[in-house]
């Protein structure tokens, strides 16, 4: 049916054409125009679909995650054990060096206060001593005389000329009569003089440790079979015996030690020989003859720096006055002339007293023991 006008007539065909064209057209344009939107809505770059994999992933997701999270805690766990445990050891060990610590300063108190008292009973051994010398060993009548009434006829050649045996005879003497004599008895196993007391001093504290540390230190210098044991013993010998003919003196097996350890200290090892027996023995009568004639014999370690530090003695003692074991002869001069009187008397009778000894062993002290000496 053909259009009409408004007024009720046809309009024309051209007109129809065209506007069926134009609508035409727009509703083309609006097909390419949906297109288009539709396409860039649907782009995966523009407008990307973030939930297009999370139903297929999630479980596995949260499984890695859950396992990452228990290793987590359990490394964290670890640390802390770790921390703890460094922590205990660091503390123990602190505890430790401050026990150790502790200690060490107890000891080192312990030492200084032992050493310290060792001193202060030394130091007032030394002042009694001192003391008891000056003012309790009062002069006897014969010493408000003259200042210096020293005895005649102590001058002149050493020991008054006296001619000690030979070596042999001396080794004889030894062998056959000292040693089978004392087989039985400490000499062979102690120095002699061993805790024997000087007669003039009340001893407070012993030096017995010392002389043995001292003779133990030198005898590993001296030559094998040295002679001093066997010098020491023949004049304690001589003395013993003139001590039973005279009555005792003032002179003692304490001072026949301290003077051979004076000697010991101031002779080469080398000196020590076994040959050299008769030598030896002469310079200790010698050096007894003079201490006497000087009424001076010094303490062995009290006051004499000498000694070697090795010792271990005390360095008040080092340092000490010197002590005078013969001090009481300047005193008591009655005891003076008797010591001095009875000491040349030993020296008279020594030789007549070795030659009738070794003459008269009898064979019982043939076999003698071994002569190693233990100090």
């Amino acid at each position: 049916m053909a259009p009409h006008s408004p007024a009720g007539g046809t309009l024309p065909w051209k007109l129809t054409s065209r506007i069926r064209k134009v609508a035409a057209m727009a509703l083309g344009l609006f097909r390419v125009c949906l297109v288009v939107v539709t396409a860039i809505i649907n782009h995966p770059l523009l407008f990307p679909r973030e939930n297009a994999t999370v139903p297929e992933n999630e479980e596995e997701i949260i499984r890695q995650m859950q396992a990452h999270q228990e290793k987590l805690q359990l490394e964290q766990l670890r640390l802390e054990e770790e921390m703890a445990r460094l922590a205990a050891d660091k503390e123990a060990e602190k505890e430790a060096l401050e026990r150790v610590a502790e200690e060490g300063q107890q000891q080192n108190e312990n030492r200084t206060a032992w050493d310290l008292w060792s001193t202060l009973c030394m130091i007032l051994f030394l002042v009694i001593e001192v003391w008891r010398q000056d003012h309790q060993d009062a002069p006897s009548p014969e010493c408000l005389g003259s200042d210096e009434d020293e005895l005649p006829d102590l001058q002149g050649a050493p020991l008054r000329g006296l001619t000690l045996p030979n070596r042999a005879t001396l080794d004889h003497f030894y062998e056959r009569c000292i040693r089978g004599a004392t087989a039985d008895a400490a000499r062979t196993r102690e120095f002699p003089g061993e805790g024997t007391q000087a007669p003039s001093t009340d001893w407070l504290l012993s030096f017995a440790v010392y002389e043995r540390h001292f003779l133990r230190v030198t005898s590993k210098a001296l030559p094998d079979g040295a002679c001093h044991l066997s010098c020491l013993q023949i004049a304690s010998f001589l003395l013993s015996k003139q001590s039973r003919l005279t009555g005792p003196s003032g002179l003692g097996n304490y001072h026949l030690k301290t003077a051979l350890l004076h000697l010991l200290l101031a002779r080469r090892p080398a000196d020590w020989k076994a040959e050299q027996l008769d030598a030896r023995l002469h310079e200790l009568l010698c050096f007894l003859e003079k201490s006497l004639l000087e009424k001076k014999l010094q303490h062995f370690f009290i006051g004499n720096r000498k000694v070697p530090e090795a010792m271990g003695l005390p360095e008040a003692v080092r340092r000490a006055e010197p002590l005078n074991l013969f001090r009481p002869f300047v005193l008591q001069r009655s005891l003076y002339r008797k010591t001095v009187d009875s000491f040349y008397e030993m020296l008279k009778n020594a030789p007549a007293l070795i030659s009738e000894y070794s003459l008269h062993i009898t064979s019982d002290h043939v076999s003698l023991p071994p002569k190693t000496v233990i100090l």
